[in-house]
């Protein structure tokens, strides 16, 4: 496309949903950021260092599991399945 008739990336995303029959309700970048401010509230605050929780949410989900019977197997184990043993020799 030429450069005058490009568009912004959610602009795109908008054109998309309606193409697949679920129009997305925002009409200009103001409506996104405030959907996004809604959403995830830290991403607005400019200039802060927000805490990082990995720890926590990472305790709630051992507890969770714990409590549903133990935690889910990895998906990606044996994924590889020995391909890359002695490939890169």
């Amino acid at each position: 496309m030429p450069p005058g008739l490009a568009r912004e990336d959610w602009a795109i995303i908008r054109a998309l949903s309606e193409v697949a029959g679920t129009t997305l309700p925002y009409d200009s970048l103001a409506d996104v950021r405030t959907r996004l401010t809604m959403v995830a509230p830290h991403l607005a605050r400019y200039d802060r260092v927000e805490p990082a929780n990995f720890f926590a949410v990472g305790a709630s989900l051992a507890a969770r599991g714990k409590a549903e019977g133990g935690l889910p197997a990895c998906p990606l184990e044996g994924y590889f399945g020995g391909m890359l043993k002695g490939r890169f020799f």
